[in-house]
């Protein structure tokens, strides 16, 4: 278990989290980035993660805090009463019931020239290079966060959400400032790449939330000229962490994140987050690297990058 500050109750979709040391625990921490390529893969495959402390410069990702931080600003998404390098969401605006924040921004990567210097330069690329025992290339998507308070991410694997290409993919999420458990960061689904479980939950790692039956109508949602995110079916494993713990076993694994670390896990890794219960925006970004050699998912690539558009959608005979 996890000791909290102010007696905080850690929670996930508004779920209070069974606190016994059956339940909720401590990610384990890696070896260090500049550890042998064995004792790396050997983590990795033992854990389906590879928490690394110090995996970046600290005063580097404070500094892409920084350019985020000053482009929310820009975007007025902050409260311009706080400093800017708090990122404290704007105040709510009249007739809606949530802050200006957005769960995702995508037009921050392209703001923030020292987050892709961070994320995809060369001590990087020879990092994933040594782990993969092979040259490398990156998505050309970077997903960045702000969650302002309140919920966080719902249970689920990634290989749903890009699964077109090979399935040998990794994901890399870094925390742009130090997140305690009332802010909330990513958790893990301990376990959940042992063989048992993923033979529960393989009818959920086959599918592709782009995938429609081409025999039935379309859900009303669901537009095939749509150019922005369209998907045919939310991906979520489950609404509910508690219950979904119960069920497929192991322990929420979390932990209280510096700026300079790293989380990288499988895309077929149960994974999702805390609520944030402070009253800050997290931030935070995924970038997914992967072999050169293999498939790689068209969604994600390009110059003209489609995500989850309607032209994305594959139909199928059910």
């Amino acid at each position: 278990m996890i000791p909290s500050k102010n007696s905080l109750i850690p929670k996930s979709r508004g779920r209070v989290l069974d606190q016994d040391s059956e339940s909720f625990g401590r990610l384990r921490e890696a070896p260090s980035r500049f550890s042998d390529r064995q004792k790396l893969v050997n983590a990795l495959s033992e854990d389906g993660y590879l928490f690394i402390r110090d995996m970046f410069s600290r005063q580097d990702v404070l500094n892409v805090r920084g350019e985020i931080c000053k482009a929310m600003a820009e975007m007025e998404l902050l409260d311009s009463s706080s400093p800017i390098i708090d990122c404290v969401p704007a105040p709510i605006v009249e007739g809606n019931s949530s802050s200006k924040g957005s769960t995702t921004m995508d037009e921050i990567p392209e703001k923030c020239q020292s987050m892709k210097e961070l994320l995809y330069g060369a001590s990087t690329k020879e990092f994933f290079e040594k782990l993969f025992g092979a040259p490398v290339r990156p998505y050309d998507l970077t997903w960045f966060r702000g969650v302002a308070p309140g919920f966080g991410t719902v249970p689920h694997c990634d290989i749903v959400y890009m699964g077109r290409g090979t399935h040998d993919l990794l994901t890399c999420w870094v925390p742009y400032g130090d997140i305690s458990l009332e802010m909330g960061g990513l958790m893990i689904l301990e376990g959940s790449m042992n063989d048992e479980v993923q033979t529960r939950i393989k009818n959920y790692l086959s599918r592709d939330v782009d995938e429609y039956c081409q025999n039935r109508p379309l859900p009303e949602h669901v537009d095939l000229n749509s150019t922005i995110d369209n998907k045919v079916w939310n991906g979520w494993l489950a609404a509910n962490p508690v219950t979904l713990r119960n069920n497929l076993g192991g322990r929420w694994l979390t932990a209280e994140y510096r700026a300079g670390d790293a989380l990288i896990f499988s895309c077929e890794l149960v994974h999702a987050s805390l609520d944030n219960q402070s009253t800050a925006f997290r931030l935070s970004s995924d970038c997914r690297y992967q072999r050169a050699d293999q498939p790689i998912d068209e969604r994600f690539v390009g110059d003209g990058l489609l995500g989850h558009v309607g032209s994305a959608k594959r139909g199928r005979v059910c």
